[in-house]
């Protein structure tokens, strides 16, 4: 650094645009500057702890800045500025985030706690008002800045560490995306919508989507899961989690019989499964190595990080085309691989065999198309398309009049070698105009690759230089192209303002075009004839667009289309990062999405179950719709006159009145309602033809059948007495009621002064008997009456003994007195018996009382 309030030349500084200073005012490295409008100030930060932070102030003319330092313990790593709250976040080495007011900076305003290891990355989200910051534990933490309270904690497994690690992160409000940045390594994180009330067919993004036949749906989404659906209803069926070891999914293929699908990862693998899950085959993606690096060829060798002149990288895999014999797979590398998984038993890792066609891509392949029986294109990312002999690995011609322009020209005759003559040399034309908002070099890249089937069958037109190759990428274009003779035939742009767009070609009668873009918007072209004809000049229309809709929320990652023999209809299958998965007939009517409660039934959509998505027309349409109403207008306007000169005085009256009573009955508020049969011309004929019809008789009422007429007749519908009369009850004399008896000699209660006049008390007389007797043997069982009668034979023959007994007693005395016994003992013995014959007595008395209660 220079020392303090130097100042440069004068003959330099006339150069410059601005006024420059130099000044000493960090001892360690700057991690971080930028200027503050709002403050009119620039910001440094250091990882040093005598001036952590400094806030100068933007001066001119003056060489010697006024500068507020901060101290912290550590230093700073990075810092942001949160302009409504007029706040600065500090990412601090002391494990903490510290948020300062510019004005006073004496004290902070709020300390965010919860990392572990230093803070190296801050970035405010105004929007939602929260605060996210990154440690170098690799753990990313969101905060809300009001409440100070940690949110989430995001554990980062896939942050390689270096020695100075140096961090950066960016947050995309509108696009609610994480822009990460690591050293040499940029992660790109979505942040995940709120699905409580949204059905979702996926827990992450999805990758691809496709028909596997005419009942199944097959989808993958980023996680390594793959599902299984059915079409005809859109319940899951099955579900394979983690297939890659924890690897994203990037790409998905179905072999040509639907019993197996290829998966790719991000990891450089790609694996072979059965339609039950289980894996067949692993193929290792081998990276690019130096000519001098000899090939790997180690069986059973894994997909791990290759060091060296690979830069530590995986040839991610991008796109997977199954063949007869061998499969092709492409991604983030400039020459095809092929494997051959016939040769490998099942279960083993199979490595890539020698491609004999060298690097003729100066840029990496991302996507591939194949054509029956060995017609094999490949296209890159500088938007460069060559077809291949699948046989000899020879290019048959290359398509390169929508190439980036470069400015390392590569010598592509030395790369070619002993191939170069059968190379058909393209012609040179002017390079496709960018679209809005895009730089130049943005919009020749290709994403996607498609024969045309229905041409390609035809050798003849196609060696004439009928169009038979379609791609698509960035920038929205879709672009046709003659293979026979190098040449561009058609071109239009089907997305506009767009990054990139997908597409698919339905291959059945080659006549549907789908395409999709990053803002979920999916067109359906009608390609039949379409630049089927030989010309010089490259066709710029577009072809007939069948409908539009905004299908998803997100970017559509994957198109399919099927021919639903069964009911005989079109479907159309989209995919998305917003995790859905939808189905749609072709001409827009949605069906549902996959995962949804309620299923669905596959059947032709009526005309009004379709709906138009377009809710904001162009401005072509508008202005025809407008005069098409003012013609309509018109018309109308010249019929009622014609009608009203054509009209007598009685019909003019009547016309008048009736419009007087419905202009009043809509002043007043009350509904107006028509008669559709006198107000409507259709119900009126309707009325007239009905009323010249011949009446008919209707049956009389026959009274020999009361179960048919029960309720006019008044009898009951069923039952055995359904035909007696029941007439109605007859009156009947009113019953006397029985007067009670007053009482004169009762006397009443006296309840106080009051009380003058009191009222006899009211009494029943019983002196006589009631007019009706009953009998014991009416009220009571015969088992009660019979115990009774034998208690009743019973007590009288104790009586009996007893009086007996007695009379014996006596007798005895009355002879012991004779013969001069002792008397006392006589009474007293005669007392002990009488005693013994009462309590007998009692006893059968209260039986019998017992046995009368029951």
């Amino acid at each position: 650094m220079m020392e303090s309030g130097e100042q440069i030349s004068e003959k330099e500084r006339d150069s410059q645009v601005c006024w420059v200073s130099y000044h000493c005012g960090h001892t360690e490295w700057v991690r971080q500057v930028a200027y503050i409008p709002q403050l009119d100030q620039f910001l440094s930060c250091a990882t040093a702890t005598d001036n952590s932070l400094i806030l100068a102030p933007r001066t001119v003319g003056q060489m010697r800045i006024n500068e507020t330092m901060l101290k912290l313990e550590g230093g700073i790593h990075a810092f942001d500025y949160h302009v409504e709250n007029n706040l600065i976040g500090i990412a601090s080495a002391d494990r903490n985030v510290y948020l300062y007011n510019p004005f006073v900076m004496s004290k902070p305003t709020g300390i965010l706690r919860g990392h572990m290891t230093s803070v190296i990355a801050v970035q405010f989200n105004p929007q939602r008002g929260h605060l996210i910051s990154f440690s170098k534990d690799k753990v990313l933490r969101v905060w809300d800045v009001s409440q100070q309270l940690s949110l989430q904690r995001i554990a980062s497994s896939n942050v390689n560490f270096s020695a100075d690690l140096s961090a950066r992160l960016f947050f995309h409000s509108d696009r609610s995306r994480l822009v990460q940045t690591c050293d040499a390594q940029i992660s790109i994180m979505d942040l995940k919508p709120e699905v409580a009330n949204r059905v979702t067919s996926h827990d992450a993004t999805i990758t691809v989507a496709k028909f596997l036949d005419q009942n199944q749906v097959i989808s993958a989404d980023v996680l390594g899961n793959v599902l299984l659906w059915r079409n005809d209803s859109g319940n899951r069926s099955k579900k394979f989690a983690a297939l890659h070891d924890g690897g994203d999914i990037t790409c998905l293929q179905i072999n040509d019989d639907a019993t197996r699908f290829f998966t790719g990862s991000n990891d450089g693998t790609v694996r072979e499964f059965d339609v039950t899950g289980s894996v067949r085959k692993k193929f290792f993606v081998e990276p690019e190595v130096d000519e001098s690096s000899s090939r790997r060829r180690r069986a059973g060798a894994a997909a791990a990080v290759v060091k060296g002149p690979t830069r530590g990288r995986v040839a991610e895999v991008l796109a997977i085309l199954p063949l007869k014999r061998e499969f092709c797979a492409v991604g983030w590398e400039r020459e095809p691989r092929m494997f051959r998984p016939g040769e490998v038993e099942d279960g083993k890792t199979v490595l890539p065999a020698e491609w004999r066609g060298g690097k003729l891509h100066s840029e990496d392949i991302v996507a591939v198309a194949f054509s029956n029986p060995i017609t094999f294109a490949t296209g890159s990312l500088d938007g460069e398309i060559i077809v291949w002999n699948l046989n000899s690995h020879s290019p048959i011609t290359r398509l390169n009049q929508r190439v980036r322009p470069r400015q390392d020209k590569m010598d592509d005759a030395s790369s070619l070698g002993s191939r170069a003559p059968s190379v058909v040399p393209a012609t040179p034309a002017a390079p496709a105009q960018p679209a809005p908002g895009e730089e130049e070099g943005d919009v020749y890249a290709v994403s996607r690759l498609e024969f045309l089937e229905c041409r390609m069958r035809d050798r003849k037109l196609v060696a004439n230089g009928l169009a038979n190759l379609v791609s698509c990428g960035a920038g929205g274009w879709v672009r046709v192209w003659s293979t026979a003779k190098s040449k561009l035939r058609a071109e239009f742009n089907a997305h506009a303002e767009v990054g990139n767009i997908i597409m698919h070609v339905e291959q059945k009668e080659g006549k549907i075009l789908v395409t999709g873009d990053t803002d979920g918007y999916v067109k359906v072209w009608n390609i039949e004839g379409y630049s089927d004809h030989y010309t010089d000049n490259i066709v710029t229309d577009p072809p007939e667009c069948v409908c539009q809709m905004q299908a998803h929320e997100e970017p559509v990652t994957s198109l399919d289309v099927l021919y639903y023999e069964l009911e005989e209809l079109w479907l159309l299958l989209t995919a998305s990062a917003d995790l859905t998965i939808r189905l749609w007939h072709l001409d827009g009517a949605p069906i549902g999405i996959f995962g949804q409660e309620d299923s669905w039934k596959l059947k032709k959509p009526s005309p009004l179950e379709q709906i138009d998505d377009d809710d904001q027309p162009d401005e072509e349409d508008e202005l025809q719709s407008q005069e098409a109403s003012e013609v309509t207008q018109r018309q109308q306007k010249l019929s009622f006159e014609e009608t009203l000169n054509s009209m007598t005085d009685d019909q003019l009256i009547e016309l008048l009145k009736r419009h007087i009573k419905l202009v009043e009955e809509h002043e007043n508020g009350t509904d107006i309602k028509l008669d559709v049969w006198s107000d409507t011309k259709l119900g009126a004929s309707y009325s007239e033809e009905r009323s010249r019809k011949r009446e008919r008789k209707q049956p009389s009422f026959m009274r020999n059948l009361p179960y048919l007429y029960s309720e006019t007749l008044g009898k009951p519908q069923f039952g055995p007495h359904y035909s007696l009369d029941t007439p109605e009850l007859t009156d009947t004399a009113a019953i006397p009621l029985v007067k009670p008896v007053l009482d004169e000699n009762a006397v009443p209660v006296e309840t106080g002064p009051a009380n003058k006049n009191p009222s006899p008390v009211l009494r029943f007389d019983i002196s006589t008997p009631p007019r009706m007797m009953f009998e014991e043997k009416n009220l009571f069982p015969r088992s009660i009456l019979q115990r009774e009668h034998e208690e009743k034979q019973r007590l009288l023959l104790e009586q009996q003994e007893a009086a007996a007994a007695a009379a014996t007693a006596a007798a005895q005395s009355h002879i012991g007195v004779h013969f001069g016994k002792s008397p006392s003992h006589k009474t007293s013995t005669a007392s002990r018996m009488g005693g013994a014959a009462t309590r007998r007595q009692s006893m059968a008395s209260s039986k019998l009382s017992v046995t009368t209660r029951r």
